[in-house]
């Protein structure tokens, strides 16, 4: 204990121990926030590495998605009370969405972690553009979707293949090791099913007269022809 001296006399200094203050409901987003923007930094480190074109391409438009994401979340001056909890209410369920999507990509320096870091990103984005939601395969993202699993289908249409492990049992087929360079292989051998998705986008699309339409699967999808690979 600390002492002054006055009037010849020594007086004990009461120390004041400092409180924390108060958690406000926005202190919450702010460490989510941090969350994600750590994810952000280690995709932007991750870019340094040598990368296939392909792969560097989906990690800058990942990072940018995120970014925007984290725009989103910040409120600006609300003076009433009830509306300023509701904004803070809906940034916490988008920041919460961002956090999952950050914490599936992490990566790290191993070969492995960023195999693995780059297969969580296609499985992460192909989600969401098979909802129809925005995504880093851009226009027409759900039907490039399509196009890959039916195009695909021969390798991972099998009792032996569980559903989560289709796209690792096509990379294993295809023997590749870049998911996202195997996806632009496919896109490319699947031009005219493109075509036809975008003239069914512009309604100009038609079907051919000799073709055997049941009206199941999406008619652009009759342009696929499912590789014979293995």
């Amino acid at each position: 204990m600390l002492y002054f001296l006055a009037h010849g006399f020594l007086y004990p200094i009461e120390k004041r121990v400092k409180m924390p203050r108060a958690r406000k409901p926005s202190d919450e987003l702010v460490n989510k926030r941090k969350r994600v923007q750590r994810a952000i930094k280690s995709l932007e480190k991750s870019l340094q590495k040598p990368l296939p074109e392909s792969e560097r391409k989906i990690r800058k438009d990942y990072i940018s998605r995120l970014q925007k994401g984290l725009k989103q979340t910040y409120i600006g001056r609300i003076s009433d009370k009830g509306q300023r909890l509701m904004a803070i209410a809906q940034a916490n369920r988008r920041l919460d969405v961002l956090v999952k999507r950050a914490r599936e990509v992490r990566g790290g320096t191993r070969k492995t972690l960023e195999r693995e870091r780059s297969m969580a990103i296609f499985k992460t984005e192909m989600r969401a553009a098979a909802k129809g939601e925005e995504s880093v395969f851009g226009q027409y993202g759900r039907e490039k979707i399509n196009i890959f699993f039916r195009y695909t289908q021969n390798i991972w249409d099998k009792p032996s293949v569980p559903r989560e492990q289709r796209i690792e049992a096509v990379m294993k087929a295809y023997d590749v090791d870049n998911v996202n360079e195997l996806f632009e292989r496919v896109m490319s051998e699947n031009r005219q099913a493109l075509d036809y998705v975008k003239a069914l986008h512009e309604g100009t699309y038609e079907i051919e007269d000799d073709t055997n339409y049941d009206g199941g699967s999406p008619e652009y999808l009759l342009a696929v022809d499912p590789d014979v690979i293995r």
